[in-house]
């Protein structure tokens, strides 16, 4: 090749590269310009905004505003107790419940107690534990003279995470308290129907169904078009819960459903695990009881979950709280040979980000897995620097990434950017609690390219609808900032 042809070649890859640069720069700009336009919406004037935009590959910051002042992540959080886990656990972890018993086992009758020892387990729901009472059947077992014993010493006693949560009086089902075992989620939901004429009782039905609940109801139907003025108590018993509703529901009205948590995860789960037994025809003579698993036992089965990155898809999709300190604790009990703890799980995830990811911790303060609590702070770099360490540098991005919810489509962002063409591009994880919206999470992240985001909204007076709008026009801006350069 001669002289004026290699020179030729140069001069092009110059104009090229000079282009390409000039394109950026001015995408860059215009992003920045659009952010700087969004944060001077009144929501973010007046409240506290934490930022950064990074590029996934490079590690680029692209933006930011208030990087590393440590604010009230809410759900956000989830995003550190996830990633930690698939680092801590790895993405293969099983959680296990074990079904044992004393005595002997004589023509079907075991002579002793039968024992459900729980390991944790996040998704113990109806499917699961009714397949533990039917590998109980398949064994030979017709009845029981004993008791039916929980073990929920794989934890410890505390049920709830932080003395934060007890600001939320009502035993609502995102605030439910852990358990070693724990049967569909620690909680419960009650459907009130109308009956078919004004005066007449009102129609319940408790689920999970079984005898374990003792509906007490005095409401009634109302007259059409009037206020609804139901009111439901649980009173938790050693052997049963009393379902209490009073006041009316209008004829012609929709079924209404409330959702409660249990107070003793243990008594749930135990008399739920009676209740599918006693479907396959097995006789229990005791009583459902908690206890301590004796070294002496023979072994029934275990029964494994679901491997963690397949849980961790409905836990971030739907934001479960519960979900997520069962695996703090988790995290803790497989790292201390003790019961799991929740202080020890979060200092378990802390070192982790400091000591083998080489975060900067700084600031952050983790008093429980799922953001419920006002204690907790996380600065918006340390979620990007938690996010793109996890996406480009271990080796579980995918499974990280497949379980955030997606824009328009599902999860707790279906309504977000729902009409975007290019919706689908963004996911990331919600954060809500009283004056905090929080966003975090991805734009792309196909090939390990894109960008990664955290957009802490903190103090906004209430404002939730206004703070969402004020993300939404950012994620707009990120991506007309992403298509530009990507299109190049």
């Amino acid at each position: 090749m001669d002289k004026r042809k290699i020179r030729l070649i140069i001069l092009i890859a110059a104009v090229v590269f000079q282009t390409v640069c000039h394109a950026d720069t001015r995408a860059l700009r215009t992003l920045q310009s659009q952010m700087n336009a969004a944060l001077n919406t009144r929501v973010c004037r007046e409240g506290t905004v934490g930022i950064v935009i990074q590029d996934l590959y490079t590690g680029r910051v692209l933006f930011e505003h208030n990087a590393d002042t440590p604010l009230q992540p809410a759900s956000n959080q989830k995003i550190l107790s996830t990633a930690a886990a698939l680092g801590i656990l790895t993405p293969e972890y099983r959680f296990k419940t074990s079904v044992h018993y004393t005595g002997e086992l004589i023509n079907g009758v075991v002579t002793g107690d039968l024992f459900l020892v729980g390991g944790g387990d996040p998704f113990l729901v109806k499917e699961e534990l009714w397949k533990v009472a039917e590998r109980v059947n398949s064994m030979g077992i017709r009845r029981v003279a004993g008791n039916i014993v929980t073990d929920s010493t794989f934890f410890d006693s505390t049920g709830f995470p932080d003395t934060d949560w007890s600001r939320i009086s009502m035993p609502l089902w995102y605030n439910a308290p852990t358990g070693g075992v724990a049967y569909n989620f620690n909680a419960i939901s009650v459907m009130v129907s109308p009956g078919a004429r004004q005066g007449d009782p009102v129609r319940i039905t408790v689920d999970p169904p079984m005898e374990f609940f003792n509906i007490q109801s005095t409401a009634v139907t109302g007259a059409p078009r009037s206020r609804i003025t139901l009111v439901l108590d649980l009173r938790e018993n050693d052997d049963s819960i009393d379902v209490i509703m009073r006041g009316s529901l209008p004829a012609g009205t929709a079924t209404q459903t409330y959702y409660r948590h249990l107070k003793s995860s243990d008594a749930f789960a135990g008399h739920a695990f009676q209740h599918y037994l006693e479907s396959f025809g097995i006789i229990i003579d005791g009583a459902v009881i908690q206890g301590v698993l004796p070294a002496a036992t023979r072994r029934v089965y275990v029964h494994e979950s679901k491997p963690l990155s397949e849980l961790l898809i409905p836990l971030n999709k739907y934001s479960n709280n519960f979900m997520t300190e069962q695996i703090i604790k988790t995290i803790a009990a497989e790292n201390c040979n003790c019961p799991g703890s929740t202080a020890h799980g979060l200092q378990v995830v802390n070192d982790f980000f400091r000591n083998s990811w080489g975060i900067n911790t700084t600031g952050m303060v983790l008093s429980d897995g799922s953001g419920l609590s006002r204690r907790n702070r996380v600065t918006a770099r340390q979620f990007t620097d938690i996010m793109r360490h996890t996406l480009v540098e271990s080796y579980f991005g995918l499974e990280f990434l497949v379980g955030q919810p997606l824009a328009g489509i599902d999860g707790t962002l279906r309504r977000r950017l729902a009409d975007h063409p290019q919706r689908r591009l963004v996911r990331a994880k919600t954060g809500l609690i009283n004056n905090v919206v929080c966003l975090s999470g991805v734009i792309d992240g196909r090939r390990g390219k894109g960008l990664v985001f955290s957009i802490l909204i903190n103090r906004n007076r209430g404002r939730h609808g206004e703070s969402r709008q004020a993300q939404d026009r950012m994620l707009e801006a990120m991506l007309d900032y992403w298509n530009e350069v990507n299109n190049q």
